[in-house]
C-alpha cells in the first residue's frame, strides 16, 4: 500500500519529549524518567532494533462527556508508514483536534501512557481499516486524508474536531465538537472539494451526469455523511460510466 524500506513487526519508541504548553515547570524531570522507562520497556520486549525518533509527549484536554478522536478513546493496533519503514500492528490513535497520531506504550510501572509521533515523519497510517495519508489540500487542516481510490478516480476526506471552553462547576469545562470532515474529488491529480451532489456532478462530463445522479437517488448516497463502502461503489459506478461513454 506505501512504499516500503523494510518491514519490522515491533513499536516504535519516542526519545525526546517537548513539554506541552499545559504542563508545569517540573515536568522535565517526569518526562526524563518516561523516557527511561520507555527506552528499558521496548528493549526488554523487542531489544535494539526499533527506530529513535524525536517527538513529545502527549497531553489530552480531558472531557467527560466528549474525545477529539477518530472513533474511539482506546488505541487500536494500526498499520504505521515512518520514514519510509512500515510497521504493523502498533497501537495508535488519531486526534482529530490537533491533528497528531499517538503512540500508546505501557511504562514499567504498568502505567498505559502516550506520545505524539513526529508529524514529519509519519508518511501514512492504517487505523479501523482507514487508510491515511499526508497530503497537502488547498484550504485542508494540514493533517492526514484518508484516501479511497477506484480506478482513476479517488476521494479524499479530511476529519477535525474543535475545541470549546465553557467555564462550569458541574462538567469538566472542555468540550470537543463533533466529528466534521471535508469531501474532494480527486481526478487525475486534479483535486476538487465536492461538498454537495451538485458540486460533485459538474466534475463530470454532462452526458453522463444524469446517470450517475440516478444512481445516487437510487443507493440513497449523501456526500456528507456517505460510508467508505458506498463512496468506493460510487467511484466504481462513475469510472464505469466514463469508460462506456463515446
Amino acid at each position: 500500500m506505501y512504499p516500503q524500506k523494510a518491514h519490522r513487526k515491533i513499536l516504535l519508541l519516542l526519545v525526546v519529549f517537548m513539554p506541552a504548553l499545559l504542563v508545569p515547570a517540573g515536568a522535565w524531570a517526569q518526562d526524563e524518567e518516561d523516557v527511561r522507562e520507555a527506552r528499558a520497556y521496548f528493549d526488554r520486549l523487542y531489544g535494539s532494533d526499533f527506530n529513535l525518533l524525536n517527538g513529545r509527549r502527549y497531553y489530552l484536554y480531558y472531557s467527560s462527556n466528549s474525545h477529539p478522536f477518530l472513533e474511539s478513546e482506546q488505541s487500536r493496533p494500526g498499520d504505521l508508514v515512518l520514514g519510509g519503514i512500515s510497521y504493523h500492528g502498533v497501537p495508535i490513535n488519531y486526534d482529530l483536534y490537533q491533528q497528531v497520531v499517538i503512540l500508546q506504550y505501557i511504562s514499567q510501572s504498568g502505567e498505559t501512557r502516550h506520545v505524539i509521533l513526529n508529524r514529519e515523519l509519519v508518511d501514512g497510517f492504517v487505523l479501523n481499516q482507514k487508510v491515511f495519508r499526508k497530503i497537502p489540500l488547498e484550504g485542508g487542516e494540514h493533517g492526514y486524508t484518508q484516501v479511497i481510490r477506484e480506478g482513476g478516480l479517488g476521494f479524499y476526506i479530511e476529519y477535525s474536531k474543535k475545541l470549546n471552553y465553557t467555564p462550569s462547576v458541574n462538567t469538566t469545562p472542555y468540550h470537543y465538537t463533533r466529528l466534521a470532515r471535508k469531501l474532494y474529488l480527486d481526478r487525475g491529480g486534479k483535486v476538487l472539494a465536492v461538498g454537495s451532489r451538485g458540486s460533485f456532478l459538474q466534475a463530470f462530463d454532462p452526458g453522463i451526469r444524469q446517470a450517475i445522479h440516478q444512481y445516487m437517488r437510487q443507493e440513497h448516497i449523501r456526500l456528507r455523511s456517505a460510508s467508505d463502502g458506498a463512496l468506493s461503489l460510487l467511484l466504481h459506478f462513475c469510472n464505469q460510466m466514463e469508460e462506456e461513454a463515446p
